[in-house]
């Protein structure tokens, strides 16, 4: 396996979308149309949770890495629901400095997950 594909295979596991269209009956299309909206929606919630650090609104940031975390647990995003845990958790009790850095590393997985969520969205649809 390749450098490439091990790193994009660290972002999703698609085994969790493959399980997801199992517990939907096969519904294929109803899981590649999540992940897709997922992907689409991910610079939305990475705004919103940068709206909410910058005007220091706790319960807005805690909302979205929640939000952020559920969907990508739902979508197989390893590394970007567990920078989305550590936002969840420390938007309650974090200093505004750890904070800071917990929505980087949001910021930064969610970049180089949207596309990689999209390739394996196109996987699927090729299965």
């Amino acid at each position: 396996m390749n450098a490439a594909r091990r790193n994009e295979r660290e972002l999703i596991d698609e085994s969790v979308l493959t399980r997801l269209i199992d517990e939907l009956y096969g519904h294929r299309d109803a899981v590649i149309r999540f992940a897709v909206s997922f992907a689409a929606d991910l610079p939305s919630r990475c705004r919103r949770m940068r709206t909410a650090f910058d005007s220091d609104d706790r319960e807005v940031l805690f909302e979205v890495g929640l939000s952020i975390r559920t969907s990508a647990q739902m979508a197989g995003a390893r590394r970007l629901a567990k920078d989305a845990r550590a936002l969840h958790e420390a938007a309650r009790t974090a200093s505004r400095f750890e904070c800071a850095r917990e929505v980087a590393a949001v910021e930064a997985t969610a970049a180089v997950t949207i596309p990689a969520l999209e390739r394996a969205a196109d996987r699927l649809r090729g299965l």
